[in-house]
């Protein structure tokens, strides 16, 4: 696992969002948050650098975690940064296309007091 790494977090719960920022700046961590997939979009696209991972919602509002994984994946510059997908309801169809889109992992949400312990998990992954 590299030092630090870059993250990029996409979801629209407020709650989690502080809460997964603090937990990850504590294991020392640089995240980005966002509420708005377009948001994060027009912010890659203007970035010289590129997170080291993404951690997506499933279920957002207008740009969500299935449509934003298919702007990743066939996009040269972003396809191979792994993508975790964080929900609290898997249906199996959608836990097919995730895995066919090269998601790298499927993460239940957790409650906020294990976030740290949860991210530092996944942060410490070996995605080829």
């Amino acid at each position: 696992m590299k030092e630090s790494q870059a993250i990029y977090y996409l979801d629209n719960d407020n709650e989690d969002l502080f809460y997964l920022k603090h937990a990850i700046e504590d294991l020392g961590h640089q995240i980005k948050i966002y509420r708005d997939g377009h948001k994060m979009m027009q912010d890659l696209i203007k970035s010289d650098t590129k997170p080291d991972i993404f951690f997506l919602g499933s279920n957002m509002p207008v740009l969500n975690g299935k449509e934003l994984i298919t702007i990743l994946k066939n996009s040269i510059k972003w396809s191979d940064i792994p993508v975790v997908i964080i929900s609290s309801a898997f249906p199996k169809k959608l836990l097919r296309h995730y895995m066919n889109s090269g998601v790298k992992h499927i993460m239940k949400r957790t409650h906020p007091e294990n976030y740290k312990t949860t991210f530092k998990e996944v942060l410490e992954m070996k995605f080829a």
